[in-house]
């Protein structure tokens, strides 16, 4: 669903293509990021058990006192229960933006950080209940960006640049035959819906762009008449 929720997102947001070549490249980094992200989960977790996620866990939300001892959490109104896969640590340890940690080199200096909170996380597991079952799950999930692919699951404007700073360096930096700019007309040129689609959404887009401005201007949508409804809606990808 939340991969559906991203193709939605795309095909009918009214500001989402703005340029031909833009549009045929989100559309592909959205098709990549679905490939992967079918590797990553894991269905059966689907069926239980759920664990309780905060969903607004950013250290400006944190209270903590003198002694920088976290004494509160504020913001729970995001909260939610989700498979155990989308239990995932901060990921403001290393720098506080997903984008960038969408570099594989970036990412794997987070991991340093990440590391001594694994290992308090394993002490206290340990200490308290005898065994370390969510360290063993994050010593898991962190593999190959796994943090990052819960991550752009609920923020799907993280999946265009986790695809094309991650996926696109890790299946085709050896291999790859042709650049991406090559992938991306290849993509396109196999389905004519993809090329309609790329082409409403910039009509659309177009549009979108001289409401905008006419708003910037202090004139209404009514009031601008170069500005061009479509006739027909836009489709939704498979």
């Amino acid at each position: 669903m939340l991969l559906d929720i991203a193709d939605n997102a795309f095909a009918r947001g009214r500001g989402s293509v703005l340029d031909e070549d833009q549009g045929g490249d989100a559309l592909y980094h959205l098709h990549l990021f679905r490939q992967y992200a079918l590797k990553w989960v894991y269905p059966l977790l689907d069926q239980g058990p759920f664990v309780m996620v905060h969903g607004d866990r950013e250290h400006f939300n944190l209270i903590v006192n003198e002694d920088m001892t976290i004494v509160s959490v504020l913001d729970w109104e995001w909260s939610r229960v989700v498979p155990r896969q989308f239990f995932i640590p901060p990921l403001w340890l290393g720098i506080p933006n997903t984008i960038n940690l969408a570099y594989d080199f970036v990412y794997k200096d987070y991991l340093k950080r990440f590391q001594r909170l694994l290992d308090l996380v394993r002490t206290r597991e340990l200490d308290m209940y005898g065994q370390s079952l969510l360290a063993d799950e994050w010593a898991a999930a962190m593999v190959d960006s796994g943090f990052l692919v819960a991550n752009a699951f609920e923020n799907w404007t993280d999946m265009d640049w986790f695809a094309h700073r991650f996926i696109n360096w890790k299946w085709y930096r050896v291999h790859a035959k042709d650049s991406l700019a090559e992938r991306v007309k290849v993509f396109m040129e196999e389905d004519p819906a993809r090329r309609a689609l790329v082409a409403a959404k910039l009509e659309e887009g177009w549009a979108y762009k001289v409401a905008l401005d006419g708003l910037k201007n202090g004139n209404d949508q009514a009031e601008n008449p170069s500005v061009v409804k479509l006739s027909s809606p836009v489709p939704v990808p498979d």
